[in-house]
């Protein structure tokens, strides 16, 4: 099956698409048993649109109406061809992974899923401010300061603790933030204890990557 997202919207690409996907199909329409009389149907059309880029291109015809009349008529042909390949294309047992390439309907922009993270985001802890740690986290030295490729944001899980975690079940406070900067704020009571915590980072789709080592920060 073609995707969709094959013909270009902006007009100096699609002309560009539209010159190489009939010089594609002039040589194999035969091959894919499209008939002849379907195939000169969309030629017509063809004639249609370049006509009408012609004038658009054209110094001494290019007014507002005529480049507008242009893009009526690329939604028009644009339409007219997604028909014809769904008709005679998109399903043609004949055409080749080769053929399909070299007619462009490959997306423009394929789909890509966002695997789950794989690395642990690089940590900075900030307690100059009175009962307040801001934690600043970070991606890999390829994306610097800001956060992990494809991360949408990272968890932090905590908690004050009279002694090291022995699991990270102990960290029970959660939260998820999508800035690389977050400051927590702590009561008078809880100043001077010891916070433990880890961080891991979550993609669009809420996948969590590994955890970090168990940092340990005294509540300023």
């Amino acid at each position: 099956m073609v995707n969709r997202n094959y013909l270009p919207k902006a007009i100096g690409p699609f002309r560009e698409w539209v010159t190489g996907f009939f010089i594609t199909l002039a040589l194999i329409y035969d091959k894919l048993l499209i008939p002849k009389e379907v195939y000169e149907a969309l030629l017509l059309n063809k004639t249609v649109w370049d006509n009408a880029d012609a004038a658009a291109e054209n110094p001494a015809t290019a007014t507002s109406h005529v480049k507008n009349e242009r893009r009526r008529v690329m939604g028009v042909f644009s339409s007219q061809i997604r028909v014809f390949v769904s008709e005679y294309v998109s399903h043609n047992h004949l055409l080749t992974p080769l053929q399909r390439a070299d007619l462009g309907l490959l997306p423009i922009n394929p789909h890509s899923p966002i695997p789950p993270p794989t690395k642990v985001p690089r940590v900075q802890f900030d307690t100059s401010v009175p009962g307040q740690i801001t934690v600043i986290c970070s991606g890999s030295d390829e994306t610097r300061w800001g956060m992990e490729r494809d991360a949408r944001g990272y968890e932090w899980c905590s908690a004050i603790l009279p002694a090291p975690p022995k699991d990270i079940s102990e960290l029970t406070h959660s939260e998820v933030s999508t800035r690389a900067h977050h400051t927590r704020t702590f009561t008078l009571g809880q100043r001077g204890g010891t916070l433990y915590s880890v961080f891991r980072w979550e993609n669009g789709k809420g996948e969590k990557g590994p955890w970090t080592e168990v940092f340990t920060t005294v509540i300023p």
